[in-house]
């Protein structure tokens, strides 16, 4: 079929407009979304020609490759559909401009090419992180949206990687390419793609370069007037040096472009992040230490091969960073031996994680501990403290993704510590998290019991039993355990946190707010901090403060969860189309979260006209929610949110009864405050008033009942005075 007669049809529930672009793996068009208020990428295979089942297969590969990651600089999936016998991948329509054609004849101003190289390499690392390898980066292959940010598409030639050996690694598909096929765009490719041999993500930090070279000098630096010249250049010939072109490049600046560009993979930098995080320090104006620049490391064949650690980069490159949350490497020598020409031992590289892991809440340090971690175990498979650490790694990953695929991985890294080592009590106090987050109280309890019993200043111990006791009900004990653990620990602003939180979910908001301002004053940085506090300040009616502590929280990471509590904050002041782009955004930054669905169907159900946009998001919200059923969170808690979603939804009767079994075993305020507006919207209204003097009494905020728009109507019963008038007196 032409693909001019796709033009006016209808693919799946997508109204295709016009047609965008063509390459070698598909045909991309913009379409309508006939079910919500956007537009799409459409992207098929190719039309005009039969499809090779190979071919096929290759385009449904690129699917779940790219439907797996998610990054502000990468290009979401959002759906697959099947029509007329062709499969049609569903992405992001980025507005702006190619990279090919942002980049004039003679190059782009330096800063701004080291801007945008730094967001691709930090977009592809990633996908490197899931195990993707792109294979076809160049700059049509990147978009610069109308923010002018880069954002990398286009997987159709990635290929998802043996996993390296380790328990961690689920097994994954096996490469599509032959051995001999060459896949990719010539001037952009590596050279041992160019050769049709085996590839790792060196060659993508190859190609990186390549697009480099031309952002900085409007020149491709391998050219040819054939393919077989091309891959020649590519494979064999130096690039013009390019300061030629551009005197004003600094000495490491082009000392940066040559090791990415270096022939031999083992020349190169050895992952994506090492030339991101060099890329970076350029861009801050920062000294690169010559060692980044020394091109001595060995191959990284497989995971399995000892690298060389770049400490000096390591510290440099973290020295800048941002921090990021919900709710400097030490330098190592031998004598006159300078440290990044040591090879790193898994005790550095656990050394190095444990840093990166105890600042958690910054810009990829839970990545790079990942990284550094599997590489101690592929170094030393029996080394039990990196898998302790790993399990450690996955689960600030669960805790901040909700992917149960982490807390899986958890789990089994710390099961696989204490095998290998039963006296390690940081193997027993990571299997002791872990279980507490997969909801095993039992276990729990008795693995950071034990961890107590045999150390009884750890701290973290203290605070897992803590959340034990709380998830129990035995509130007395778990707020004596939060304030032990902040005791041991009173430099640790995590456990200030898990103090204020505890305190916030008891009414005692004013005690909440005090505990988050200690975290911050801790780490400035903190973000939990900034967030949690302005979630109490909200409580307490104070929305002047709870909108600057979010404004800091947003200026440090501008994620899901701070764009979700600042639509909130507008939901409740009646700015329902600002509430409703922020938690737009929301859902654009953590589409697994099913706090932030919840709250985007309110904002859906309160604008005129959006009634089954808004029921669309509950029904997901509910789908999210079943899976935090049986994990951390308290039964109650999952139980009065599922009731309120049900309610919203319109199922009034199953919503009511769900209500009515909870009411009388909930005793947290802000359960039984979810449980009195599930009766309230189910049409139960003294139940809905019983419920809400209970939540009252229990000390949820009479501030935030007085501007919920959810109770207008039943703020006008004379019912409710009479009941909020007696409420203090019943209550604490």
């Amino acid at each position: 079929m032409d693909e001019t007669t796709w033009i006016g049809r209808r693919i799946g529930r997508y109204e295709v407009v016009s047609e965008l672009g063509r390459g070698g793996m598909g045909i991309v068009f913009r379409a309508r979304d006939t079910e919500l208020p956007r537009f799409v990428a459409l992207k098929s295979l190719p039309v005009d020609r039969d499809v090779s089942p190979e071919r096929r297969k290759r385009f449904l590969t690129e699917v779940r490759a790219a439907a797996a990651l998610s990054h502000p600089h990468l290009v979401p999936v959002y759906d697959l559909v099947s029509e007329a016998g062709q499969e049609w991948m569903v992405m992001e329509l980025v507005e702006g401009e190619s990279l090919d054609e942002a980049i004039p004849p003679a190059g782009l101003p330096i800063s701004r090419a080291l801007r945008w190289a730094v967001e691709i390499a930090d977009g592809v690392a990633a996908a490197h992180r899931a195990g993707i390898v792109h294979r076809d980066l160049k700059p049509s292959n990147v978009i610069i949206d109308r923010d002018g940010r880069a954002r990398v598409l286009d997987f159709g030639l990635a290929k998802i990687q043996a996993a390296p050996p380790g328990p961690d690694e689920a097994t994954r598909s096996a490469p599509l390419t032959r051995a001999g096929v060459v896949l990719g765009t010539f001037d952009y490719m590596s050279p041992e793609q160019a050769l049709a041999r085996p590839v790792d993500a060196r060659a993508d930090v190859f190609s990186l370069g390549v697009v480099l070279y031309e952002m900085l000098t409007g020149q491709r630096p391998f050219r040819g007037d054939s393919v077989a010249s091309t891959i020649h250049a590519v494979a064999y010939e130096r690039e013009d040096p390019p300061e030629s072109f551009r005197p004003e490049l600094s000495a490491e600046l082009v000392e940066v472009l040559r090791r990415a560009l270096a022939k031999a993979p083992a020349e190169r930098f050895q992952s994506m992040a090492e030339l991101r995080d060099a890329l970076a320090a350029l861009a801050r104006g920062e000294t690169v230490p010559a060692s980044v620049t020394a091109g001595d490391a060995p191959a990284a064949t497989g995971g399995t091969g000892r690298r060389r650690l770049l400490a000096l980069l390591g510290a440099v490159a973290l020295a800048g960073l941002l921090a990021l949350a919900w709710l400097a490497l030490r330098p190592r020598s031998s004598g006159d031996v300078p440290a990044a020409a040591l090879p790193a031992t898994p005790f550095q590289l656990h050394q190095e994680a444990a840093e990166l892991l105890s600042r958690y809440w910054r810009s990829g340090y839970v990545e790079r501990a990942i990284d550094a971690l599997q590489r101690a175990i592929a170094d030393q498979p029996r080394y039990a403290p990196a898998y302790a650490a790993l399990a450690e790694a996955y689960l600030r990953r669960f805790e901040g993704e909700r992917d149960r695929i982490w807390l899986e991985r958890s789990r089994a890294h710390a099961q696989q510590a204490l095998e290998l080592d039963p006296s390690l009590d940081a193997a027993r106090l990571a299997l002791g998290l872990a279980r507490r987050s997969a909801g095993d109280l039992d276990g729990a309890e008795a693995a950071l019991g034990e961890v107590a019993r045999r150390d009884p200043g750890n701290a973290r111990a203290r605070r897992g039993l803590a959340d034990v006791a709380a998830a129990r009900d035995r509130k007395p004990e778990a707020e004596g355990l939060y304030r032990e653990a902040v005791a041991l620990a009173p430099a640790d602003p995590e456990l200030h946190s898990a103090l204020g939180t505890y305190l916030f979910d008891a009414g005692r908001y004013q005690e909440a707010a005090a505990a988050f301002d200690a975290a911050t004053a801790i780490e400035a940085d903190f973000v939990f901090g900034h967030r949690n506090a302005a979630a109490a300040f909200h409580m307490l009616g104070d929305y002047g403060r709870a909108a600057e502590r979010l404004q800091r929280a947003l200026v440090i990471r501008p994620d899901a969860p701070s764009y979700s509590n600042l639509g909130t904050l507008y939901f409740f002041q009646g700015l329902y189309p600002q509430a409703l782009e922020a938690y737009e955004r929301a859902i654009e930054l953590g589409a697994n979260d099913y706090l932030v669905w919840a709250n985007l169907g309110d904002a859906y159900r309160f604008s005129p006209g959006r009634q089954q946009e808004a029921r669309r998001a509950y029904t997901r919200a509910l789908q999210l929610l079943e899976q935090e059923s049986g994990a951390v969170t308290e039964e109650a808690t999952v139980e009065s949110r599922r009731a309120l979603l049900l309610a919203k939804r319109g199922a009034s009767v199953e919503a009511g009864a769900l209500a009515e079994r909870w009411a009388a075993r909930a005793v947290d305020p802000a359960s039984l405050y979810r449980l009195a507006l599930a009766f309230e919207l189910a049409g139960e209204r003294a139940r809905a008033l019983d419920t809400l003097a209970a939540a009252v009494a229990s000390g949820y905020s009479e501030a935030e009942i007085r501007q919920d728009p959810e109770l207008t109507a039943l703020r006008e019963d004379p019912e409710y005075h009479r009941r909020m008038a007696d409420a203090p007196a019943r209550g604490h």
